[in-house]
């Protein structure tokens, strides 16, 4: 087996407690993202992808190679790589001096699968360039910390340390690539719906802008404000205004009675009349000169207006000296008021009731205008909040996309920042030892506990009575011994010494039950066919006859091995046998003629059901058959206790065909060789290293 040599690097990953853009100072860790982010990122190192391009790495590396290079490949690796590729698939494939050019070759030949041998490199068990060979990478995290080590090892120490550059070379490129691919579509989305966004916004606030403009509206709120206030603020002044006219006008109205002055008076004078109409309209320009709001820093606004009362005040003088003139005399009124003074009055009231006048015009086309202007405002309030609304809508449906683009871009940089991953420890080699011996031991160890395993599962799994101790639990008769089994046709001498001694134990067994008895009747009976009643029969008769007792066996004439063993007498099992009440009529026999010390009377099974019921009562003791290798089942615990329930009769049990390990619990080590296998490791088990022999 030859050497291997591993190589080991250390990354730093940051997942776990690494800060970014989206750590705060009271952030928990989420152990289930990050077990999830070091899943990713171990899988990532396990890829397919992953691997297919280190190995088309690796196999670039050597491929620009003429000959072993220390630090690349060593002697024996580069002998591999010349038996897998010819001089016409490097002169094809290879771009002298240039790595990046014949790694593209390499990729693209994958990719057409042309030549096909590069492909079925990549699925072979080649050591170096396959995908097997790859997924010898592993990749693990310690403990809770933020570290992954990965290994890598092969024969050769040079492939070993390339390899694990290359790995994590490709991997950290996959695993950028892949992170920033996670908020790449997000946020091109949220750019694209931002435009849109931005350009509906745009179209409703130019509709907008469009509107306020055509209704010449800064602000509609100030402005209808403002409209109901001056119309308010005019219409109260406008009130005033046209008392004060009638009050003025009453005053004029009395002066010019006093003073005789009417139509007729002015009628006389023309040029008194076109004065007084000049000077009202007088009054009334320079009243509209001063509701107008003037042009900024516009200065021939205060030179009309100057001039205006300068005529205006002339006018009145000229107006006041052809009035007097009119008169032309010098008289006190009825209330002794001079006639100077009077006409001085009705001037200046004069005056104030065209002013007053002027002033009321203004005041009524100013109301018309604030009616004209409510009017057009009015119908401008339901379109103008609509188009409000839209504009809200669109720039919080503006807002919101902007909100998620940011959202988005925080992740973005945040993943771009959190997928930086640091080594730690550059790849380094190690020289591993050769694991023959321990893959020997295992491999012993594995087939020891695999056979104690079987042994053990088969022991627990195995509901045969098998062993004495067994037997009497599962049966409930007393027991009298066993039988062991052979397999082969030569029984072997220690084999007979111990099946003689299991022989005597139950012959004993059955002469301490039928003491004193005399004549004894004993019935072999078992509850299945084929369970060694002959056999056995046969071997207890020998055994008594051997000890000079006088022996009576009769057994079934048409059993299935009547052939094999013989008996003094045989009887026709059928269906008349349970009708038979005495021995007599089982057989031509007259027991008062011959005495025997004991008579054995081998039954049918009790499954049969044919029974001489009768003598079957009568024995003085009956001894069931059981065989080692089966279970006790329902059926034999019905036929036992159906045919052996009698009180005066005794029962005793037989195991025939027990394996020689369980006989042990009969007769231990004897008849068994102390320098054989099996007694060493007995002995071993029972750490009886000590044991002698004998003990003299």
């Amino acid at each position: 087996m030859p050497n291997k040599y591993e190589a080991e690097t250390l990354i730093y990953t940051g997942i776990a407690s690494g800060y970014n853009i989206e750590s705060t100072g009271s952030s928990r860790i989420d152990y289930f993202s990050v077990n999830n982010a070091f899943d990713n990122l171990i899988n990532v190192i396990k890829a397919k992808e992953t691997q297919k391009e280190v190995a088309l790495s690796l196999l670039t590396q050597h491929l620009l190679l003429d000959k072993p290079t220390s630090g690349i490949i060593g002697v024996k690796a580069y002998d591999k790589l010349k038996k897998i590729v010819t001089p016409t698939v490097r002169k094809q494939l290879v771009v002298k001096g240039n790595f990046k050019a014949t790694y593209d070759k390499l990729y693209k030949s994958i990719e057409t699968n042309q030549p096909e041998w590069l492909n079925k490199i990549l699925n072979s068990n080649h050591p170096y360039y396959s995908y097997r060979a790859m997924s010898r990478v592993s990749a693990r995290r310690l403990g809770s910390s933020d570290m992954i080590t990965i290994k890598y090892g092969t024969d050769d120490a040079f492939i070993s340390r390339n390899t694990l550059i290359f790995v994590v070379e490709k991997f950290i490129k996959r695993y950028k690539f892949l992170k920033k691919s996670e908020t790449g579509d997000v946020v091109a989305y949220f750019e694209a719906q931002l435009n849109k966004a931005k350009a509906k916004l745009n179209g409703v606030e130019n509709r907008l802008k469009i509107f306020r403009e055509n209704g010449k509206i800064l602000n509609y709120y100030e402005q209808t404000k403002s409209i109901a206030g001056q119309k308010s603020d005019i219409t109260d002044a406008y009130k005033k205004e046209v008392g004060n006219l009638e009050a003025s006008r009453a005053v004029l109205k009395e002066l010019e009675k006093k003073l005789n002055i009417n139509k007729e008076f002015f009628a006389k004078n023309d040029e008194i009349l076109i004065k007084k109409k000049r000077l009202s309209n007088l009054i009334v320009a320079l009243a509209l000169q001063k509701t107008r709001k003037p042009a900024e820093n516009d200065p021939t606004v205060d030179q009309n207006q100057t001039a205006l009362k300068q005529e205006i005040e002339a006018l009145k003088k000229d107006l006041q000296k052809e009035v007097l003139n009119m008169y032309n005399y010098q008289y006190s009124t009825g209330g002794g008021i001079a006639v100077k003074t009077l006409l001085n009055e009705w001037l200046a009231n004069l005056i104030l009731v065209e002013q007053a006048k002027a002033r009321v015009k203004i005041f009524e086309d100013r109301i018309k205008d604030i009616d004209k202007e409510y009017d057009r405002f009015a119908p401008l309030g339901s379109r103008l909040k609509k188009l409000e609304r839209e504009v809200g809508v669109e720039e919080r449906a503006y807002i919101e996309i902007l909100h998620g683009l940011n959202q988005a871009l925080i992740r973005q940089q945040n993943i771009e920042l959190s997928s930086n991953l640091e080594v730690v420890d550059k790849p380094s080699v190690s020289k591993k030892p050769n694991k023959k011996v321990l893959l020997i031991i295992l491999g012993f160890m594995v087939g020891a506990i695999g056979s104690l395993a079987f042994v053990i599962a088969t022991e627990l799994l195995d509901t045969t009575l098998k062993s004495p101790a067994r037997a009497m639990k599962a049966v409930g008769l007393p027991f009298a011994g066993a039988i062991p089994v052979t397999k082969k046709k030569k029984v072997k001498e220690n084999q007979k010494i111990i099946r003689k001694a299991l022989i005597n134990q139950i012959t004993n067994k059955i002469l301490i039950e039928l003491k004193d008895v005399p004549q004894p009747i004993i019935t072999i009976t078992s509850t299945q066919t084929r369970e060694g009643k002959s056999y056995l029969s046969e071997e207890i008769v020998d055994n008594l006859r051997s000890s000079g007792k006088k022996v009576l066996q009769i057994n079934p004439a048409n059993s299935s091995n009547n052939q094999q063993y013989k008996s003094d007498y045989e009887y026709m099992v059928n269906p008349d046998l349970p009708e038979k009440q005495t021995l007599e009529e089982l057989v031509d026999i007259s027991l008062e003629e011959v005495e025997f010390d004991y008579i054995l009377l081998e039954l049918p099974g009790f499954v049969k059901g044919m029974l001489p019921l009768k003598m079957l009562k009568q024995a003085n003791l009956n001894v069931l058959i059981v065989r080692a290798n089966r279970s006790w089942k329902k059926s034999d615990k019905y036929l036992s206790d159906t045919y052996l329930s009698q009180d005066d009769v005794k029962h005793l049990m037989i195991l025939n065909g027990v394996k020689p390990h369980y006989i042990e619990e009969l007769v231990g080590d004897y008849g068994q060789s102390p320098y054989s296998l099996r007694a060493w490791v007995k002995r071993a088990f029972r750490l009886e290293f000590k044991s002698k022999k004998k003990i003299n």
